[in-house]
């Protein structure tokens, strides 16, 4: 069976990361974000927090999150995305 025209485009900040799957009209049909937490995936610190996950891990987790859900919607493009960075970067605004 041939592989869909869905997109998954990931990201990763030091204050999380992001997955995106895209259809082939450019619209975004499903998204998860996770926090650089190491004891709540939707929470995040401050990066410079000593228990804050690092940035290198924090790739490696987008990555594989989106490998994931490339095989959940069959997509057969896996891409990282700067332009989910900088959405990223503005989602993840640090307040004490």
């Amino acid at each position: 069976m041939a592989k869909s025209s869905k997109v998954v485009l990931w990201a990763a900040t030091p204050h999380g990361y992001g997955v995106q799957v895209i259809d082939g009209g450019g619209e975004i049909i499903d998204d998860y974000i996770a926090g650089n937490s190491p004891w709540e995936s939707q929470g995040y610190l401050p990066p410079d927090h000593p228990h804050a996950v690092p940035l290198k891990t924090l790739r490696r987790y987008a990555e594989q999150s989106a490998h994931d859900m490339a095989d959940e919607y069959d997509s057969a493009v896996v891409d990282e995305c700067e332009d989910l960075e900088s959405d990223l970067l503005e989602r993840f605004t640090y307040h004490d």
